[in-house]
């Protein structure tokens, strides 16, 4: 093996053995959130189609979504039993 090819299989290596730190790493990375936020900021308009055009025509996934969030907020859930057996 030549040396390029050596220092590839060794980066590869080592990313397998520490992949989880280093995605952890990158979600919470500083830059990142900052360049998101950017691009929202210069697509809002376009996020806000989609986003509405989405909820048209898928209602009822919508309404799913919506029921889990209220869930976790302490409501209950239409197929929560309320009644212990």
């Amino acid at each position: 093996m030549n040396q390029n090819t050596l220092r590839k299989k060794q980066k590869r290596e080592w990313y397998h053995r520490n992949k989880e730190a280093v995605l952890e790493q990158q979600k919470n990375s500083e830059k990142k959130k900052k360049s998101q936020k950017i691009w929202y900021q210069k697509n809002k308009k376009l996020c806000i189609a989609r986003a509405k055009i989405w909820n048209t025509e898928n209602s009822g996934a919508r309404k799913l979504i919506v029921e889990r969030h209220n869930h976790r907020k302490g409501s209950p859930c239409q197929w929560t039993s309320t009644n212990p057996k």
